[in-house]
């Protein structure tokens, strides 16, 4: 085992890297919660926290704070996602009938409505809203919710796109 080598694939950045630092970053903003009116300090500590443990070389760093940071103040601002802020559940576990796990990035579910927003990095892919479908799926299986309305939205931090996904009854 050649552990110079370990530390450098470590080290090397690509945009799965980013995508998993956006992740973290968002997950942390989403469970600290913000306030919608100045999300900025939140997002700051969010990312922070998310970029905390990364091995990273530090003017890389330096770097992908401010970026990440831009990231969290946009995803603050969408309003169809309020509902989840406030009363959402960040990366909970659903079993299937399978007794698989899934782990939504982001879900709100009453009987007066299911909201599930899955953060993404990268170019869109079929595969994705797929998994949000499946998402909803699995909430409408828990007691009571299985007629609440729905929205699905899938949401690149990267582009600053919220793409909203056709949930099929």
């Amino acid at each position: 085992r050649n552990v110079a080598r370990d530390i450098r694939e470590s080290m090397r950045f690509s945009e799965k890297r980013l995508g998993e630092l956006a992740h973290a970053a968002a997950e942390a903003f989403v469970r600290a919660g913000f306030n919608p009116a100045d999300p900025a300090p939140a997002a700051a500590r969010a990312v922070a926290t998310g970029l905390g443990p990364a091995r990273l070389d530090p003017g890389l760093r330096t770097a992908l704070a401010p970026e990440l940071a831009a990231m969290l103040v946009w995803l603050a601002g969408l309003p169809a996602l309020r509902p989840a802020f406030v009363s959402g559940l960040p990366e909970r576990e659903l079993l299937d009938a399978d007794g698989s796990r899934h782990r939504p990035d982001l879900f709100a579910a009453s009987p007066a409505g299911i909201l599930v927003a899955d953060f993404k990095t990268g170019r869109p892919a079929a595969d994705h809203e797929a998994q949000v479908r499946r998402y909803v799926g699995l909430i409408r299986r828990l007691p009571g919710l299985a007629e609440a309305p729905t929205a699905g939205f899938l949401l690149y931090l990267d582009r600053r796109e919220c793409r909203p996904v056709e949930i099929r009854s």
